[in-house]
């Protein structure tokens, strides 16, 4: 035990050895009381196995002249990130009835305790004046991306799947919302 990492922190700062017990006893007393008060501490994460998903859904946008922007075709990793997942957001909000998602998931999560960050909705989800700027922004950046002009745009939601050769299959596309600059 005179070799362990808290003997020695004990035999160096006696402070520093009290804030490290104090913080994994409370962190520990947290989690066992259901709450997950940090980050590398979450254990729920890995309390199930992931399922295997048989169909896979991709967004796909189509500028005004009929051609498909393709993000993986020589753009940096942060306009990637940029062109994909605001319009999955934007989606899984639409398809939530409006309601952001990761609202929907902590009112499910917290519960009562919910009504401690209800005040501050307004601030970390997306809510209605969001939705309605998102259209022109996504445009906007659309055109910076292209630096071409874009009066139109919509977006396709593709359904696939893998067959049993795993080559990709598409079961469905269907017109999920087309923008037009006013």
């Amino acid at each position: 035990m005179k070799r362990s990492y808290l003997s020695r922190v004990y035999a160096f700062d006696k402070k520093l050895f009290l804030f490290i017990a104090c913080f994994a006893g409370l962190t520990l007393l947290c989690n066992l009381s259901g709450n997950e008060v940090t980050p590398f501490f979450v254990w729920g994460m890995y309390s199930q196995r992931e399922k295997a998903v048989g169909h896979y859904e991709f967004l796909q946008t189509r500028l005004e002249n009929g051609k498909v922007l393709d993000p993986s075709s020589g753009y940096t990793d942060n306009t990637r990130f940029f062109l994909n997942s605001p319009l999955v957001n934007y989606k899984a909000i639409r398809d939530n009835a409006g309601v952001d998602p990761t609202r929907s998931f902590l009112e499910r999560k917290l519960g009562s305790r919910y009504r401690r960050i209800a005040p501050l909705e307004d601030r970390i989800f997306n809510g209605p004046a969001e939705q309605q700027a998102f259209p022109e922004w996504y445009r906007r950046y659309l055109q910076t991306i292209t630096g071409s002009s874009i009066q139109t745009l919509s977006l396709w939601a593709v359904k696939v799947h893998y067959d049993d050769y795993q080559h990709i299959v598409t079961d469905s596309t269907y017109l999920f919302e087309k923008w037009s600059k006013p």
